[in-house]
């Protein structure tokens, strides 16, 4: 398992978690949904989109469902 750090605004971070056999991702905290989307395309990675989210807040729900 891999977790990626990927820096956002001016101080901020989200995560993607990786795991390695099967290319499943899950999204942590994902701030900027589309940068997010970009960073899963690079690293070949995902499942259905929207599948895996933690958020720890509601905000960053309605901004993810934007980009889905």
């Amino acid at each position: 398992m891999k977790v990626k750090v990927i820096p956002v605004l001016e101080d901020n971070y989200m995560y993607l978690i990786i795991e390695e056999h099967t290319r499943e991702a899950v999204a942590v905290d994902v701030a900027v949904p589309k940068r997010h989307l970009n960073r899963v395309r690079q690293y070949g990675v995902g499942g259905p989109p929207g599948r895996h989210f933690i958020l720890t807040s509601c905000w960053r729900l309605l901004a993810a469902r934007e980009c889905l």
